[in-house]
C-alpha cells in the first residue's frame, strides 16, 4: 500500500477556484461520480446495481486500487481528493474527478452512505458508514480488492429535493444512459449493470469500443464505421454510422472528451455536418450513430467549468472541429461522392430488399449460408487458450463424409467442419483486403446487366453502395438497371457471374448493418468450399494452415464451431476403459 495515492485536504484557496454548485442533484449524477472515482482508481471491472430507479439504493464496486483505511473518514469530507495538491493542478486535469466533492455530496443528500474499500495487496478491508449526513466509525471488513459504495434512500431526510425527482423508472432511465455512456467511452472497463435485479447489459471489457457499443445498443452497432484522426496536438476516434443508417432521436450519439461524456454541441455539430453531406436532402433531419471520444492533452481542456463536469473549455476548438470532420470524411466519404453528385443509399434495407434481383439464388447451398451470429462480433471474441495450443499440433489423418477433416491434435482427437474452417480463413482474408482497399477483383467479359422493378431501387441502392466501396465495379446504368463489371474472384471461382452477384447481394441484404464485415462474410460464405467436396491430402493440410492463421479459428463468420475436440479421456470414459 506504500504507493496508494493517498487523500487529503485541498487548501482554502483552490477550492475557492473550483467549478460551486450542486454536485447531487439526483441519483445519474451519483452514478455518474462513482463511475468516475472507479476509473480513476484503475478498475478493470465496475459493476452498478440500482434498485427503485437509484433512489432506493446505488451500490458501485470495483476492482481498483482502494483507497487507504487511515483515508476513509477523510475521503467524506468536503475538499478531500487524492487527485490533485494546488491551484496549478486545475490547469492541467489528468484524471476524471478532482474536486474532492463527490462523496462529501453523497454522505449529505442519501439517508446512508457506506463506503468500503480493500487496497491491492492489504489483508483486510475497512468499511464507514454515514447517517443522514453524520460518519460513524470506521471498522474493519471482510472483502475482495478494491472499492464498493452503498447509497440508500436518496433525499430520504431532504422532502423538498425528492419531490423534484420523477418516477423511479424516470431516474432509472437517467442513470443507465449515464452507464451506458461511459461503458462505451471506456471500452477497456468491463461494466455490468443491473436493475431491480435484472441485468441490463454487461461489456466485455477487452479494448474495443465496437465490442462496448454493441453490448449497449445492440447488434446493429457492429455496422459503425471506425472514425480516426491525428494531428499531433489532438487525436479523434470513435464509431459512426454510414449514411443510410440514421435516426430520428440523438439517443444513439456520444461526445467524450478525455474520456469523461460530456456535452459538447460544438463538436457533435461537426461531426453531423460532415456526415449530413452524403444524405439526400430529404433526410437531412436525421441523426447518425455517433461515439466521438476526444483525446488532448490535459493542459488543452478546462474541466473546471460546470459542477458536474458535464461541459468543458476546449482551448484548440476550431481545430478539433477540423479534425473531427477530417475523420468522418476518412471514414465514410473515402470514393464516395456527396449527395448532390450522386444519390447514396436513402434508407437501411427491408427484408424484402433483393426479391427481384436474388430470387434465382441456388437452393442447394441452404445449411450453409448466414445464420444468426454477426461477423465482426466472432472476429473479436476471444480465443480459447487451450484449444489455441492444440492447433498447430493438427495433422490430418483422413476426411469423413466428405464434409469433416479427422486429424490427430497432440493427446486429442480434432474433427474440424472444412466449410466452416475454410469459411473463417476466407473471411479474415477478405476482410483484411477490404480495410486495405486491396480486394481481389476479375473483370467480367461481359458487364452484368440486372433489370430492378422500380419499388425495390431504394432497398437495393445500400447494398450497391457497400459493394462499390470495396471497390467492385457496380452502378445504376438507369432507373432500372444495375450494370457490374467486376466481381471477387474467389466467389467467381465457385459461381457464375449472375448468381455470384446475387449471393453477394444476399448475404450483404441479411446483414447490411455489418457493412464491410457482412460482405466478407458473404464472399467467405460463397467461396469456401462445400460439405460433399472430396479434398486431397494437401488440400485438407492447407486448409489446416490458414484455419491456424485466423485470429479466431475456433468459430466461422457465422458463429458455428469450426472444430470439436475428443480429449484421451473422452474417448477412454466412451470406450469404458
Amino acid at each position: 500500500m506504500d504507493r496508494l495515492p493517498r487523500v487529503h485536504l485541498l487548501p482554502q484557496q483552490v477550492r475557492r477556484l473550483i467549478a460551486a454548485g450542486e454536485v447531487v442533484e439526483r441519483p445519474a449524477s451519483v452514478v455518474r461520480e462513482l463511475i468516475e472515482n472507479a476509473i480513476d482508481a484503475g478498475a478493470a471491472h465496475v459493476r452498478i446495481d440500482l434498485r427503485g430507479g437509484g433512489i432506493a439504493s446505488i451500490r458501485v464496486a470495483d476492482d481498483g486500487c482502494g483507497i487507504h483505511p487511515d483515508d476513509l473518514r477523510l475521503a467524506v469530507e468536503h475538499g478531500a481528493t487524492s487527485k490533485i495538491r494546488d491551484a496549478a493542478g486545475l490547469h492541467a486535469i489528468a484524471t476524471m474527478g478532482f474536486r474532492g466533492e463527490a462523496l462529501a455530496a453523497i454522505r449529505l443528500a442519501a439517508g446512508s452512505l457506506r463506503l468500503a474499500s480493500r487496497p491491492r495487496g492489504a489483508e483486510a478491508g475497512a468499511a464507514i458508514t454515514c447517517r443522514e449526513g453524520r460518519a460513524m466509525e470506521v471498522e474493519s471488513c471482510g472483502m475482495a480488492p478494491g472499492t464498493v459504495v452503498e447509497v440508500r434512500d436518496l433525499f430520504a431526510h431532504l422532502p423538498a429535493r425528492r419531490r423534484f425527482l420523477g418516477s423511479p423508472k424516470e431516474e432509472e432511465a437517467r442513470c443507465l444512459r449515464v452507464a451506458q455512456e461511459y461503458a462505451i467511452a471506456a471500452p477497456h472497463v468491463a461494466f455490468t449493470v443491473t436493475a431491480d435485479g435484472r441485468r441490463v447489459f454487461a461489456t466485455p471489457g477487452t479494448g474495443h469500443m465496437r465490442a462496448a457499443a454493441a453490448a449497449v445498443w445492440g447488434r446493429e452497432a457492429w455496422g459503425l464505421l471506425e472514425l480516426a484522426a491525428d494531428d499531433g496536438a489532438a487525436r479523434v476516434q470513435g464509431l459512426m454510422s454510414p449514411p443510410y443508417m440514421h435516426r430520428g432521436r440523438p439517443d444513439r450519439q456520444l461526445v467524450a472528451v478525455r474520456g469523461r461524456p460530456v456535452q459538447a454541441p460544438t463538436l457533435l455539430q461537426a461531426a453531423e455536418d460532415a456526415w449530413r453531406r452524403y444524405l439526400v436532402s430529404t433526410l437531412q433531419g436525421r441523426r447518425p450513430w455517433l461515439v466521438l471520444v476526444v483525446q488532448l492533452p490535459p493542459e488543452g481542456v478546462d474541466a473546471n467549468v460546470h459542477p458536474q463536469k458535464l461541459v468543458v473549455r476546449i482551448r484548440q476548438e476550431e481545430a478539433v472541429r477540423e479534425l473531427i470532420a477530417r475523420a468522418v470524411h476518412a471514414a465514410i466519404g473515402a470514393g464516395v461522392p456527396p449527395a448532390g453528385a450522386a444519390a447514396p443509399p436513402p434508407r437501411q434495407a427491408s427484408a424484402g430488399a433483393t426479391a427481384a434481383v436474388a430470387a434465382p439464388m441456388a437452393q442447394g447451398d441452404a445449411g450453409h449460408g448466414p445464420r444468426t451470429a454477426p461477423a465482426a462480433h466472432q472476429r473479436e471474441m476471444p480465443v480459447a487458450a487451450a484449444v489455441q495450443d492444440l492447433l498447430p499440433q493438427l495433422v490430418p489423418l483422413g476426411q469423413a463424409m466428405a464434409t469433416y477433416i479427422v486429424c490427430s491434435a497432440g493427446d486429442a482427437i480434432a474433427i474440424v467442419d472444412q466449410h466452416a474452417a475454410h469459411e473463417r480463413a476466407l473471411y479474415e482474408e477478405a476482410l483484411a483486403a477490404l480495410q486495405r482497399h486491396a480486394l481481389p477483383l476479375q473483370q467480367l467479359l461481359e458487364p452484368l446487366m440486372v433489370e430492378v422493378p422500380t419499388a425495390e431501387r431504394d432497398e437495393l441502392s445500400p447494398l450497391l453502395w457497400e459493394m462499390a466501396r470495396a471497390g467492385i465495379d457496380v452502378e445504376w446504368l438507369d432507373e432500372r438497371t444495375v450494370i457490374c463489371r467486376s466481381l471477387p474472384e474467389a466467389v467467381l471461382r465457385r459461381h457464375p457471374p449472375r448468381m455470384a452477384f446475387e449471393l453477394l447481394l444476399d448475404g450483404l441484404h441479411r446483414r447490411l448493418p455489418e457493412g464491410i464485415d457482412a460482405l466478407a462474410a458473404s464472399i467467405a460464405c460463397h467461396s469456401a468450399v462445400r460439405a460433399g467436396d472430396p479434398l486431397a491430402a494437401q488440400e485438407m493440410q492447407e486448409l489446416l494452415g490458414r484455419l491456424m492463421a485466423a485470429e479466431n479459428p475456433l468459430n466461422c463468420p457465422h458463429g458455428r464451431p469450426t472444430l470439436v475436440l475428443l480429449s484421451r479421456q473422452e474417448l477412454e470414459r466412451r470406450f469404458l476403459r
